[in-house]
């Protein structure tokens, strides 16, 4: 089982990645999955003790990303469950 917030779950709308990725962090989540294809680019991940999945899909909303929910939920069953190490996977509809 799996608890999932969004960003607007946790009141953090409007904040930058590195700070937001800082909140996840310190609030003892363990994986962080967007959409945003360039946050690799932005920001160096191994910065943080957090796994990451990018998800590469034409939008955000619920019925672009179904598809692909069993590649996620298999990437999930995958990671190493250590916050030392950063992993980074991408999932393309």
């Amino acid at each position: 089982m799996h608890d999932v917030f969004m960003v607007k779950d946790m009141n953090w709308l409007g904040k930058k990645n590195g700070e937001l990725l800082k909140l996840a962090e310190n609030n003892s989540f363990n994986l962080f999955i967007s959409n945003d294809s360039n946050l690799r680019h932005q920001i160096n991940l191994k910065n943080y003790k957090i796994n990451f999945i990018i998800l590469k899909t034409k939008s955000n909303n619920f019925n672009s990303i179904l598809p692909i929910i069993p590649q996620i939920l298999e990437h999930i069953q995958n990671l190493t469950g250590t916050k030392a190490v950063s992993e980074y996977r991408e999932i393309e509809s």
